[in-house]
């Protein structure tokens, strides 16, 4: 005769739920999401290592994989529309500058990224503040005439350079750029004239942007 104890499980038992399967280890709920942010962050490492040997093509890969990170980050911040792209592509430059001092083995590339991006909408912020408090025309000095001459002559050179280095890009690459520049277009509206996602449109403004500052690093004034 079975106790009454005995008789209180069998009532209450659901012999239809599944029980324990032997050596499977049950998981954390985020555990999907933290194992791809691994497998993103294994991704944009090995396309930093390929960024500093000089592949071209990994830091388009590497914008890519991260952009919309970026324009989110910097949307949160920056009202104005043409503002965040400038901002933006700022970001992306500074990536590109200071590529070579990201350690990997202390942080996740994204929050060396959005540091990046967190610094370029500060900047911008204080820079406005500047211009709101101390822009005024009497304080635009008149330069001597020797001066002018020497900033005739520079501003000469530094467009032939110019064009000399539009002519190192590709074609589309040139596209994108001065429909960046000149027609003050949006990357979406620039993806629609090209043909191309607004993604592939801003890496490729990105790239014509970097490949220009290298080859015009000696007109820069802080390099002198």
């Amino acid at each position: 005769m079975k106790s009454q104890h005995s008789r209180k499980l069998n009532d209450t038992t659901d012999v239809n739920a599944p029980g324990p399967v032997p050596g499977l280890r049950l998981l954390p709920r985020d555990s999907d999401g933290a194992a791809l942010s691994r497998k993103n962050d294994l991704r944009s490492k090995e396309l930093v290592r390929r960024v500093r040997s000089h592949d071209r093509s990994a830091l388009g890969a590497l914008h890519d994989m991260h952009a919309r990170d970026v324009r989110e980050h910097v949307a949160e911040r920056i009202e104005d529309r043409l503002l965040r792209e400038d901002v933006c592509q700022e970001v992306w430059a500074a990536v590109l500058e200071e590529i070579d001092g990201y350690e990997e083995s202390r942080t996740l590339f994204k929050t060396w990224l959005l540091a990046i991006a967190e610094r370029s909408c500060r900047k911008l912020e204080v820079q406005r503040e500047r211009e709101r408090d101390n822009v005024s025309l009497d304080s635009v000095a008149s330069e001597p005439a020797a001066r002018d001459a020497a900033d005739v002559a520079e501003r000469a050179e530094l467009a032939r350079d110019v064009a000399s280095a539009l002519e190192s890009v590709t074609k589309q690459e040139r596209e994108a750029f001065f429909l960046k520049h000149e027609e003050v277009l949006s990357y979406d509206e620039i993806a629609v004239r090209l043909g191309v996602t607004e993604e592939a449109a801003e890496s490729l403004v990105l790239r014509c942007t970097g490949r220009l500052r290298g080859l015009l690093a000696k007109h820069d004034p802080r390099r002198s």
